[in-house]
């Protein structure tokens, strides 16, 4: 099966490329590749470990804070992400590995009021599949290397330096870092039909030098949700409580996008139906 690359009206598609990861061990780590409608990395993180969720679940207040600083709102208009006083002008496009994106239906301008747009994407996150024909005879869908790339998920991406090509209109290929050295971190909605518990959705910022999402003690669920670059850790799903290795904010200069993956496991399918929206800046 072959990675997914096309566009529709308002809509991106992503295919997201394989982590170095060790279906022996049942985990995985953050991947990077995949090719959209417009050629550029899809990047984000890959699958998500078979042991992860050990930790309370949804239902309490978003990654536990309560940020009292000054906040910027990121304006949604079509499939783009906007704010001239930070500098931010990127994309949204919503991303998948081959075997979910057969499931995949998608809304990243769904308005709600005047002032506000959602992104919404719906499906059904393909079962990592240790016994399936690709996956015994390790014959994977380049670029994946192993079971947990190949049924890596699917999620919304948000670029942050991405400006439209002068000559054709389309977002440039190439992801530009964003110096987000005056931010704490973003803050965000979430709703829908089908929101992945906890356990089943990650949060994961893409920086020039690697990856970062949140340990399973940051909790990502419906409604309001703060997020900070200090709670967002490299390689995260190695990691219960107490994290140890480096934060976002160690790279928080050479920001490139942020991602909202739904997470694969090799127990069962992941329905989702969800939408993201209000996405704000939090000011140091």
């Amino acid at each position: 099966m072959s990675f997914v690359s096309g566009r529709s009206v308002g809509v991106s598609i992503f295919a997201i490329a394989a982590g170095l990861t060790s279906c022996d061990a049942g985990e995985a780590t953050a991947g990077s590749g995949g090719v959209s409608a417009s050629g550029q990395s899809a990047g984000g993180a890959s699958a998500g470990s078979e042991s992860a969720g050990s930790s309370a679940a949804l239902g309490e207040s978003g990654a536990g804070n309560v940020f009292e600083g000054e906040s910027v709102p990121l304006a949604i208009s079509g499939d783009r992400v906007n704010n001239d006083e930070l500098g931010i002008d990127g994309a949204l496009s919503w991303f998948a590995d081959t075997h979910t994106a057969e499931s995949v239906t998608s809304n990243l301008t769904t308005p709600v009021e005047p002032s506000i747009v959602k992104a919404c994407v719906k499906g059904t996150a393909a079962l990592v599949d240790r016994f399936s024909t690709i996956c015994t005879t390790m014959m994977f869908t380049p670029p994946a290397t192993d079971c947990f790339g190949e049924f890596s998920g699917a999620g919304i991406a948000m670029s942050l330096n991405q400006p439209l090509d002068s000559a054709s209109g389309e977002a440039t290929k190439k992801l530009l870092p964003f110096d987000a050295s005056a931010l704490a971190g973003f803050a965000f909605d979430i709703d829908g039909d089908i929101v992945p518990r906890r356990a089943d959705l990650r949060i994961t910022i893409e920086t020039a030098s690697g990856e970062f999402c949140n340990i399973p003690t940051v909790r990502i669920q419906t409604g309001t949700v703060t997020v900070l670059f200090s709670q967002l850790v490299n390689r995260c799903f190695r990691i219960s409580v107490n994290p140890s290795n480096p934060t976002a904010e160690s790279a928080q200069s050479k920001l490139l996008k942020i991602s909202w993956q739904v997470i694969t496991n090799t127990t069962a399918e992941v329905p989702f139906d969800f939408c993201v929206s209000n996405v704000r800046a939090l000011l140091k």
